[in-house]
């Protein structure tokens, strides 16, 4: 993480980063809310056992 970043994350070998403002909190907020979705995207669930269908 850059010394002088406020928020920061890696992804591929690249520092994305946003820097202190004052007065601009939704920047950091929204930068958080992206990183988080992008991670629930991502993630991969524990594998289920196979699925049972029951025909007629």
């Amino acid at each position: 993480m850059p010394s002088n970043a406020g928020l920061s994350v890696e992804l591929h070998g690249y520092h994305y980063a946003l820097k202190p403002e004052s007065g601009y909190a939704w920047n950091k907020k929204v930068f958080s809310l992206l990183y988080q979705l992008f991670q629930m995207s991502v993630f991969t669930g524990p594998e289920t056992g196979p699925s049972i269908t029951i025909s007629k």
